[in-house]
């Protein structure tokens, strides 16, 4: 199935309803803004400080299921065999006080994902293709928001490190624009110049230090 390139991030999630209206402080984007900016490095740099032209943004044709993604979510079938927890306690957002999160990864990318430092970018890991990551957005200990990130094939979305977006409700319904109506769902233009500061950490931001759940 086809999906059409998005553009929502942390900023544009205010502008996302559902049936009823999303607040400012639901604003939660696949995983990078609840971690800071690297210090002293801009968005478009590298480690040498050379200014980095945006890759090519144009999708694929055919990519991925929609369906084989949200069939994970509603009944957080991500929690069981195959996914592994990446934090032992949830996290405090930073963007949005009062939220926690808990991140949950595909168990052949555990090990790499584990390896991606919040404080001190430049891991060079780089997870398989297919690795899915559910983010968990609570408010109050009650689940808020799932936000996803799926690993496509090398070339399928240069911008964003090849990664799929996706935000839903609790239940698993596609969170869409207020604005434009638009889904939630696809190759967004917006999350990948976001994540594109953490292209040698394969576009991720880590756990937070102290939080990584090491549990078997």
């Amino acid at each position: 199935m086809a999906v059409a390139l998005m553009s929502f991030c942390a900023g544009c999630y205010a502008r996302m309803t559902t049936s009823s209206t999303i607040s400012e402080d639901d604003a939660e984007q696949a995983e990078v803004v609840d971690q800071p900016a690297d210090a002293g490095t801009s968005v478009m740099s590298t480690s040498e400080n050379k200014p980095m032209s945006p890759p090519d943004a144009s999708p694929p044709t055919e990519y991925i299921s929609n369906e084989a993604i949200l069939a994970l979510l509603p009944d957080q079938s991500y929690r069981q065999a195959g996914f592994r927890r990446l934090n032992e306690s949830p996290f405090p957002s930073i963007v949005a006080p009062g939220k926690d999160i808990v991140l949950w990864v595909t168990a052949d990318a555990y090990a790499a994902y584990a390896a991606v430092s919040t404080e001190r970018p430049g891991s060079g890991v780089h997870v398989p293709t297919g690795t899915t990551i559910v983010r968990e957005v609570f408010n109050a200990g009650k689940l808020e928001t799932i936000t996803v990130m799926k690993k496509l094939e090398p070339g399928a979305f240069a911008l964003g490190g090849d990664w799929f977006y996706l935000a839903t409700d609790a239940e698993g319904q596609v969170r869409t624009d207020a604005a434009s109506g638009a889904p939630s769902i696809g190759l967004s233009e917006n999350c990948g110049t976001c994540h594109l500061r953490r292209s040698r950490d394969d576009y991720l931001f880590g756990i937070p230090p102290g939080y990584l759940d090491e549990r078997e």
